[in-house]
């Protein structure tokens, strides 16, 4: 199989992982209970399928910092623009406004997708998945050449989970920490050559157990899920698990979708452009009241939060448009000309 053909099934995979992001920040415990299941680690997993051993460690960072801090600093400040904006329009400038925007920016330096009980700083919100991310790749750069790198990988998993009960580092370090573990599962994917094995009966095996472990989870915990943001997990061997089949089953899946040149041009248009859509997806989420809008347009809940995803799902498609074509916004997030 050609690369291009694995990265194209990639960006399909993305595409719908992106998607499920934004529906699982729609506050639908239904929803949550199967998305959170494995829509962050696919990310983690794909990134650790493409990842390649970077001798020289300025490059590295300096790599790192192009492609996943600057986005984020630059989120940051749009947020804030974003919120000085939003005030403005409906009620001018007070303290009250002074008051958010020194949050936020506290929020963006401490860079956690939780709030600091320690600090009472805000939660950064989506973004945290750009600092874990961060982390994860320069730790597995350094243990990638280790004869028992596993041995880390689950030691360093175990002390992200076990040190937040001590104390919630900034920066997403934590989560970056047992997220480290799907960025091996998707390195082992590529040396085995996994995902261009998967044939239709394996399609089956990872959507059965999918379902097996969302409906055991279920049953456990109700509607508790597994959260990397904050190191949350219900039952950690199931939870890795469901985040293992999920994200297998949706990559599987994405290999057949691709036959269908429509489908391969939605999805993977957000798959090739998901940091962009994390991005503005999270700056909608604190400025701009999409939810009060769709409540304008109906009161009927289900449709409500249809119409609200399909407007979610319109801004992200128009967020991507003007950024490539604005040169400045390209270089910051990094597009390829």
């Amino acid at each position: 199989m050609k690369s291009k053909e694995r990265i194209e099934y990639l960006d399909i995979a993305k595409g719908i992982a992106i998607l499920l992001i934004i529906m699982g920040h729609m506050s639908l415990k239904h929803v949550n209970s199967v998305v959170f299941t494995f829509h962050v680690p696919i990310f983690f997993i794909i990134s650790g399928y493409f990842f390649t051993k970077k001798y020289n460690y300025k490059e590295l960072l300096s790599k790192l910092f192009k492609t996943l801090i600057v986005p984020y600093l630059v989120t940051c400040l749009l947020i804030i623009i974003f919120m000085f904006c939003r005030k403005m329009i409906s009620g001018g400038v007070n303290s009250l406004l002074f008051s958010q925007i020194y949050n936020q920016i506290l929020a963006s330096l401490y860079g956690s997708g939780l709030t600091s009980y320690y600090f009472h700083i805000w939660p950064i919100g989506a973004i945290w998945f750009l600092l874990s991310l961060f982390w994860s790749k320069i730790i597995f750069n350094f243990l990638i050449d280790k004869k028992y790198k596993y041995i880390y990988i689950i030691l360093i998993f175990i002390l992200g989970i076990i040190s937040k009960k001590i104390i919630w580092l900034p920066f997403s370090i934590q989560p970056g920490m047992t997220c480290l573990l799907f960025l091996y599962i998707g390195y082992l994917a590529r040396r085995l050559d996994l995902f261009r094995i998967f044939k239709i009966w394996h399609l089956l095996v990872f959507f059965l157990t999918t379902v097996l472990v969302i409906l055991v989870n279920f049953k456990l915990y109700r509607w508790g899920c597994m959260s990397l943001v904050s190191n949350s997990f219900t039952n950690i061997p199931l939870n890795i698990l469901g985040a293992i089949s999920g994200s297998f089953f949706t990559i599987t899946i994405s290999k057949y979708l691709s036959k269908s040149k429509i489908i391969l041009k939605v999805l993977s248009f957000f798959g090739k452009h998901s940091l962009i859509v994390l991005c503005f997806h999270l700056l909608e989420m604190k400025t701009i009241p999409f939810l009060d809008l769709a409540g304008l347009i109906t009161s009927n809940y289900y449709l409500k939060y249809s119409i609200l995803f399909l407007i979610k799902i319109i801004w992200a498609s128009l967020c991507i448009l003007v950024v490539k074509k604005i040169p400045i916004f390209r270089r910051l997030f990094s597009l390829k000309s």
